[in-house]
């Protein structure tokens, strides 16, 4: 009876430790994804068009590309902006997190065509516009040259991540 536990005892240590580094992997995946999400505050998370407008209030050379009419109305949609869109796209499409610099140059890498391609029907704005924005906002992004990218990448970091 010993015996037969003892030649078993290695493949139950095997699969301990095998267990045991998945839950280690899982827990370090889950405390790494719960890091202060769209600019969290004890009033509550931030709407992407307030941190568009801080973008924008910081970087006032960005094309605003809010020219497009709202499906319902026909109206022009002026809160709907480059920048409100693209941070709806890498939060809420790419589900990307808001406070390294890589993932917000994997966005701007999506945008340039060059990453993940952005598809239309997902677009932010392509549900409530009556045109699709993703094409025009591709343009803008690819129209930004190097230091406008960078100069995007550190304001929107600095605002998810201050300090």
């Amino acid at each position: 009876m010993i015996r037969s536990f003892l030649g078993v005892w290695p493949a139950a240590l095997a699969l301990w430790r095998y267990v045991m580094a998945a839950a280690i992997a899982l827990a370090l995946a889950v405390s790494l994804n719960s890091t202060l999400h769209p600019a969290a505050t004890a009033q509550g998370i931030v709407p992407p068009s307030q941190i568009a407008a801080q973008v924008y209030a910081q970087l006032p050379n960005l094309p605003l590309e809010n020219t497009y009419e709202r499906r319902d109305s026909r109206d022009i949609a002026t809160d709907s902006t480059l920048m409100s869109r693209f941070i709806r796209y890498h939060l809420f499409v790419q589900r990307r997190s808001p406070v390294y610099r890589l993932d917000w140059k994997l966005t701007l890498a999506d945008y340039l065509g060059v990453n993940e391609w952005v598809t239309a029907p997902e677009y932010p704005g392509a549900d409530i516009l009556e045109t699709s924005p993703r094409n025009g906002d591709m343009n803008a992004v690819r129209s930004l040259t190097l230091a406008q990218r960078q100069a995007l990448v550190e304001v929107l970091v600095g605002i998810y991540r201050p300090g």
